[in-house]
């Protein structure tokens, strides 16, 4: 239990009511654990008394789950590839108004996954493209982060696209295989295409299971909701753009 945690680094044993909520479905691969263990740990860790350092907590939120570690900080966050609980943690690279680009989730399901994604990480080495995958990441990394420097929108789509699709190349040839798309996911998918070839700079990418999204740039996003809400299949559009990590707020679920 992550609160567990907690008390350790206290040596408070007592308990809490804890409410949290969502605006975008949980269980569909839209890193719903990320934000909930960030905002838990952060809340945790203040209620406690303790007073971490964004390393510290973004470590303690990883802790929870892995994706938790990148909601800690601000803006353009890299999580670092370290060998031990210490050194496995996030850090921003850039501020969040560094570059005006725009991420649009398209909901094309919003029911849970049937292999939550700890479960599905289980299968991947069984993939005989795994081991490929793991010798190619580290300069994936440094390819994405030059990128990032130059502000180039064409690379940065290309990568995160064909990173995206040799993610779920693994997935689907891993034993047994794990398939999240929906015929929604490949739909937009190819309307994607067909949108770069008419001249919009959007490209997908989609994470551990069937909800899409299209990162474009600020200025095309209202181009691109008319043509996802055109659709059918396509139950919810969210947009989101670069932002400050987790903070303090006023207002309280209960």
């Amino acid at each position: 239990m992550h609160l567990d945690r907690i008390r350790q680094l206290t040596g408070d044993a007592a308990f809490a009511k804890v409410v949290t909520k969502n605006n975008f479905p949980i269980g569909t691969g839209l890193s719903s654990s990320a934000s909930g263990f960030a905002a838990l740990s952060f809340a945790a860790a203040k209620s406690a008394g303790l007073n971490l350092s964004e390393r510290e907590l973004s470590i303690l939120a990883r802790q929870g789950s892995g994706s938790a570690c990148r909601s800690i900080p601000d803006g353009f966050v890299e999580w670092m590839d370290g060998d031990t609980s210490e050194t496995s943690y996030a850090k921003s690279l850039f501020p969040a108004d560094y570059w005006e680009i725009a991420d649009v989730v398209a909901v094309v399901s919003e029911g849970r996954k049937d292999i939550s994604t700890s479960e599905g990480q289980k299968l991947v080495a069984t993939s005989p493209f795994f081991h490929l995958r793991n010798e190619h990441i580290k300069n994936k990394i440094d390819t994405i982060k030059n990128i990032f420097a130059e502000k180039n929108f064409v690379k940065f789509g290309e990568l995160i696209e064909a990173e995206a699709l040799e993610l779920h190349a693994i997935m689907i040839t891993s034993n047994p295989s794990l398939i999240y798309w929906t015929p929604g996911t490949l739909t937009i998918m190819k309307q994607v295409k067909k949108w770069r070839a008419e001249g919009i700079p959007v490209y997908f990418t989609i994470n551990t299971g069937q909800d899409i999204h299209l990162i474009c740039q600020k200025s095309t996003v209202n181009s691109i909701k008319k043509k996802l809400e055109s659709i059918e299949g396509v139950k919810n559009i969210i947009v989101n753009t670069p932002s400050r990590g987790t903070y303090e707020v006023s207002e309280h679920l209960f």
